[in-house]
C-alpha cells in the first residue's frame, strides 16, 4: 500500500562536474601543493562535513558520489522547501558545476545519508548492460529510481540501494560525457 503523504517531498539527483577552487581556511590547505589549494578529498570533506550536519538537521536525506574525473552525482530528498532551498545554495557553490538536474515529487522520504568516492566501480551483469545501453537515458534511469517506500518494503538496505542507484547514473554520466573517445572501458564485471 502506497503511503499518504503528510508533507510534500521531493527527490533530485543533479550531475556535473567539481572544481577544486581554493580553501576557505588555512587549515584545509594542501601543504605539498600551491598555497591555499584544497585536493579533491579535503573538498570533499569540507562539502560532506557542512552537509552531514545541515541535511541532519533539515531531513534531507540522500548520497553523493563523485569520481577522481571530477564527475558528481547527487540525490537528495526531503521536504520540498528545504531540498529546493539546498539546492539553490549548492548552485551558486563555486566548487560545483551542475549540468544536469531531474526533480520528482515523491511520497515519503527516508533519513540517512550516504558519500562514496568512486576510485573503482563494482557492477553486476545487470547494471553494466543498463549503463552500456544507449536506449537508456539519464533521464530515464532517474525515472526509474524506485520510491524509497518500495526500496523498505522489497527489504532493501537503503544505504546500498542509494549509494547502487547513483553509482551507476555516475559510471552512465561519465561514459556519456566520454562518448566518442572510448576513454573509459569497463573491464571488471563481480
Amino acid at each position: 500500500m502506497m503511503p499518504i503523504p503528510e508533507k510534500s517531498y521531493i527527490r533530485i539527483v543533479y550531475l556535473g562536474k567539481l572544481r577544486v577552487v581554493p580553501s576557505l581556511s588555512t587549515d584545509d590547505v594542501k601543504s605539498d601543493g600551491p598555497k591555499g589549494t584544497a585536493t579533491l578529498e579535503e573538498m570533499v570533506n569540507q562539502i560532506w562535513d557542512k552537509a552531514k550536519i545541515f541535511n541532519e538537521a533539515h531531513f534531507i536525506s540522500g548520497h553523493l558520489a563523485c569520481s577522481q574525473t571530477l564527475h558528481v552525482v547527487q540525490l537528495l530528498e526531503g521536504e520540498k522547501d528545504m531540498v529546493l532551498s539546498l539546492m539553490k545554495r549548492i548552485r551558486k557553490d563555486p566548487r560545483v558545476n551542475i549540468e544536469r538536474e531531474f526533480h520528482k515529487k515523491v511520497l515519503s522520504m527516508n533519513m540517512g545519508w550516504g558519500y562514496s568516492n568512486c576510485y573503482s566501480f563494482s557492477l553486476t551483469p545487470t547494471k553494466l548492460h543498463v549503463v552500456q545501453r544507449n536506449d537508456i537515458s539519464l533521464e530515464s534511469m532517474f525515472g526509474m529510481i524506485k520510491h524509497t517506500f518500495q526500496a523498505k518494503r522489497e527489504k532493501l538496505q537503503l544505504r546500498d540501494f542509494y549509494k547502487n542507484v547513483i553509482e551507476t547514473m555516475l559510471l552512465k554520466y561519465m561514459m556519456t560525457e566520454c562518448k566518442g573517445l572510448k576513454v573509459l572501458k569497463i573491464s571488471n564485471v563481480i
